[in-house]
Parts: C-alpha cells; structure tokens; sequence
C-alpha cells in the first residue's frame, strides 16, 4: 500500500470520528413517558450534566420511568437494583440516543452503524487499493 493510500483510509476515519463527535455534542436524546416504545423524547441538557439515559422497572419487570439521568457516560447499558421499604426496582442506564428502549434495540442500532462504518471504510480501502495499483 502506498502513503497516499494510508493517508485517505486515515481521513475516513477521522471523518467519522468527528461527526459522532458533532452528533454527540449536540445532546443526548432520550425516551421521556413510561409507554413501552415511546415516540416521545427529549434532549437532554448536558450542561446540567445529563449525560445517560434510564429505564426504571418495577418488581414485576413493567417499565416504569423513562428519561435523562446524571450519570457518568457510559459504552455499554448498566442496570442496578435499588431496595427501598420492601420495593425493589432495577434502573438500566445507557448512553446512546434513543437508548432507553423497552428493549435493547438502541445498542443493536449503534452497533450496527459501527458495522456498516467499517464495512465502507474496508471498501473504499479495496477500491482505492485496485486503483492505485493499476497507476
């Protein structure tokens, strides 16, 4: 591979980078209701400090809270139990938008896009491999 065939493969990364950064700066969208799959959500105000979202369940698994938590950012959905006078509820949280499904779709998305992004990147890496070989 050539030094010129580096250089745009580092670009594209970096272009991706950078707009998940753009993306991320522009604040966390989390689900807001208890309704199973929401089309209601917000945007979280990073200034504040919400930086996660939540899903609290009750005893019996039923959702009972969704919204913005203040949290510490996370790469991966953490959920506790929290006991209080003989309740128990268990609170997941996450750090991607829209993440705070009913179920764990929000991270299959995320993923997924991590998928295809390098799946282009190794494209784009075999085309202009090909290209340049022929000059």
């Amino acid at each position: 591979m050539t030094v010129r065939f580096r250089c745009i493969e580092y670009k594209i990364l970096i272009f991706i980078m950078c707009s998940e950064l753009i993306l991320e700066s522009s604040g966390l969208k989390c689900y807001n209701g208890i309704q199973r799959e929401s089309s209601r959500w917000v945007q979280c105000d990073l200034r504040r400090g919400y930086r996660t979202c939540y899903t609290k369940h009750n005893h019996l698994g039923e959702v009972t809270g969704k919204g913005c938590a203040s949290r510490e950012k996370l790469y991966y959905e953490h959920c506790e139990n929290h006991e209080m006078e003989g309740l128990v509820e268990r609170v997941c949280y996450c750090s991607f938008n829209l993440c705070n499904t009913a179920s764990i779709q929000g991270q299959g998305v995320c993923v997924g896009l991590l998928f295809v992004s390098l799946l282009l990147v190794q494209s784009l890496a075999n085309i202009m491999s090909k290209f340049t070989s022929q000059f």
